[in-house]
């Protein structure tokens, strides 16, 4: 801070309307006791320890209690305050992320504590992350009015670009986030596996049967089958967990390897028709389809 502080100083000398903005980030994401920004500087509070699961301001979280505790610090040294918001699992962007009810309290509470912006990163990098058709309607639309109910929002999108099939990925998307909320469990935006999100893998066959239930209400609706078939990516994925991770089929018990298999070839066929490019931040899908290919190998 002392360091943007000085770049700050000189840029006043010439554009003194132009802001000079720095983040609070992992190990700046505490205020300094004894220095200030200057007030010229905009502080940039990253949130990329909270808790997913749980909204920003719930007292029950201890990872989320700390950040509105630096919030407030932050505000008292500082009138220029913008939010940098994580919205999916950068390690896993197909598996089920149980984020969606907690986007409205989050933008709220940013609201109410008077930051001046807000940057909600989900998987800006990849294409058909899961559910990001919907996540991106709720995010887009309670940061042009914070006043919105996201619950109004899903139920609005999903009767708009399902159809039939709404009513059953509403049961799914509950599903989820039921058990996310029933597991007790806190955790960030990196997570490995379902269950460290308090997701069972033992949920992965009732998730199928509510997206089979999906296609057959969508009929012979191919636009509608299409939008249902690359929701039901993240059930697959999530049917898929437990070999994900394998790297040589002969480590894995035969009767696993047996069930998996069918599961595991749909959720490629899906992947492959809906343009999956990248099942986690920093790694492109080919590596995991050449990995999870070998388990197919007879």
């Amino acid at each position: 801070l002392t360091f943007v502080n000085a770049v700050a100083d000189e840029v006043a000398k010439k554009h003194p309307d132009v802001r000079v903005g720095t983040l609070s980030y992992w190990y700046t994401r505490k205020p300094p006791k004894s220095i200030k920004p200057r007030p010229n500087v905009q502080i940039q509070l990253c949130s990329i320890e909270c808790c997913l699961i749980h909204a920003i301001d719930d007292p029950s979280c201890p990872k989320n209690v700390e950040f509105c505790r630096d919030m407030e610090n932050w505000g008292k040294i500082c009138s220029d305050i913008s939010i940098w918001n994580y919205n999916t699992n950068f390690t896993n962007y197909l598996l089920p992320c149980p984020n969606l009810r907690v986007i409205e309290p989050n933008v709220r509470f940013f609201v109410a504590n008077e930051a001046k912006g807000i940057f909600m990163q989900a998987a800006g990098n990849a294409w058909s992350a899961e559910l990001s058709d919907l996540r991106n309607y709720i995010i887009c639309s309670l940061i042009w009015d914070p006043s919105r109910s996201a619950e109004r929002l899903m139920d609005e999108f999903l009767a708009l670009h399902y159809g039939r099939a709404a009513p059953f990925i509403r049961t799914y998307i509950d599903t989820i986030h039921d058990a996310a909320e029933k597991s007790g469990l806190h955790r960030n935006c990196f997570a490995r596996r379902a269950a460290d999100y308090g997701i069972d893998e033992s949920l992965a066959p009732r998730c199928l049967e509510l997206f089979a239930a999906a296609l057959a209400a969508v009929g012979d609706d191919d636009t509608l089958r299409r939008r249902v078939e690359k929701a039901s990516i993240a059930a697959y994925r999530l049917a898929i967990d437990r070999v994900w991770y394998a790297a040589d089929p002969a480590l894995l018990p035969p009767d696993v390897l047996a069930k998996t298999r069918p599961l595991l070839r749909k959720f490629l066929d899906l992947c492959e028709e809906h343009g999956v490019d990248r099942a986690s931040e920093h790694t492109a899908f080919t590596a995991d389809r050449e990995r999870l290919e070998r388990l197919l190998a007879e």
